[in-house]
C-alpha cells in the first residue's frame, strides 16, 4: 500500500499469455505500434516518477490477466487516486490527422483526466487543433469498452483513459514517430498525468 498516487500504464499491445502469441498492434512499413507505445510510456514513466508518482507498468499477459492486476492494484491502494492509462497508437485505411483521448463513462475524473493531458498534449504542433476527447459509454459494448473494462471492474478510486494520440500511418503524424517525436509525446502526456494527479 502507498499513500501517493498511482498510474498504472497498460501497453495493449504485445505477448498476450502463450509464447506463439504476439500482437504487433498496427504496422506500417518499419513501425510497430507496440514499440511506439513502449517509447512514449518510458518517458512517462519518467516524467511521472519526478513528480512522485508510484507507476505500475503492464506490457504482457492475457486481457483477463491484465484486468485482474489492474483491479488489484486499485483494490490494495483505496486511499490513493489510481489512473489506468491505455497505450495506443492508431491506424486507419484512410488516416485522418485526428488524435483521440478517451475516458470511462463511469467517473467524473476520467474526462477531468483526459482534459489535462489533452491540453499538454495540444502543446505538440502535430496536435494543435487536432485532439479530441471522447467519453466512453460504460453501458455500450465497444473495442474501447473492452479495453477499459478493467476500470469497471476496479474500485472507484480507478480512472481511466484510453490514448490514440495519431494515425501510425498519417504523414502528418511521422514527426511524432521518431526518437525525438515519442520523446516530445510522452513528455506531454507525463505532464498531463501528473498535473491530474498531484498538481504539478
Amino acid at each position: 500500500m502507498t499513500q501517493r498516487p498511482i498510474a498504472i500504464l497498460n501497453r495493449q499491445h504485445g505477448q498476450k499469455g502463450t509464447i506463439s502469441r504476439f500482437d504487433p498492434g498496427a504496422v506500417h512499413e518499419h513501425l510497430r505500434e507496440v514499440d511506439l507505445v513502449s517509447r512514449y510510456f518510458d518517458t512517462v514513466e519518467r516524467v511521472l516518477m519526478r513528480n512522485g508518482v508510484v507507476v505500475h507498468r503492464i506490457n504482457t499477459g492475457s486481457y483477463d490477466n491484465r484486468n485482474n492486476r489492474v483491479a488489484q492494484i486499485a483494490r490494495a491502494n483505496k486511499a490513493v487516486p489510481v489512473l489506468h492509462v491505455l497505450g495506443h497508437v492508431n491506424s486507419a485505411i484512410r488516416p485522418g490527422t485526428t488524435g483521440i483521448i478517451f475516458s470511462d463513462s463511469r467517473s467524473q475524473q476520467g474526462p477531468i483526466a483526459a482534459g489535462m493531458v489533452a491540453d499538454k498534449m495540444r502543446s505538440l504542433p502535430e496536435l494543435t487543433r487536432v485532439l479530441e476527447i471522447r467519453t466512453e459509454k460504460g453501458d455500450q459494448w465497444s473495442r474501447v469498452r473492452y479495453c477499459l473494462d478493467p476500470t469497471y471492474r476496479a474500485p472507484h478510486n480507478c480512472y481511466g483513459i484510453l490514448l490514440e494520440p495519431g494515425f501510425i500511418n498519417s504523414p502528418s503524424h511521422a514527426p511524432l514517430w521518431t526518437v525525438e517525436g515519442l520523446e516530445r509525446l510522452g513528455k506531454a502526456i507525463g505532464a498531463g498525468i501528473a498535473q491530474y494527479l498531484v498538481g504539478n
